[in-house]
């Protein structure tokens, strides 16, 4: 009865990381390629877009690794970068101000 939870939440982490993969490229390719579009609004819209892929890119492939296969250790690289991925999303989400990857 675990072993169907664990697939469970394994299929649902999995959707979840594609479903915002897939989005947040969207809406980054939409800013991109409109040209209405790159104004200082939609340019943070582009940066927290892109702060989300790269949190969601560290933090879910290893919960799914933890959970899934039991493996509770990382390895210190992966522990920085992890870290480094979560302040940066944690201060352009906060921060009022944004850095054009636009111009």
């Amino acid at each position: 009865f675990e072993f169907n939870k664990a697939i469970y939440y394994y299929i649902f982490l999995f959707f979840v990381y594609i479903i915002t993969v897939l989005g947040n490229s969207f809406l980054m390719i939409v800013i991109i390629v409109d040209r209405n579009l790159h104004t200082p609004k939609y340019i943070a819209v582009f940066n927290l877009a892109l702060t989300d892929i790269c949190e969601s890119t560290a933090v879910i492939p290893q919960q799914l690794e933890a959970y899934v296969f039991g493996n509770q250790f990382i390895l210190y690289g992966l522990c920085i970068t992890m870290l480094l991925a979560l302040s940066t999303h944690v201060n352009f989400s906060s921060s009022g101000s944004s850095v054009s990857v636009l111009q």
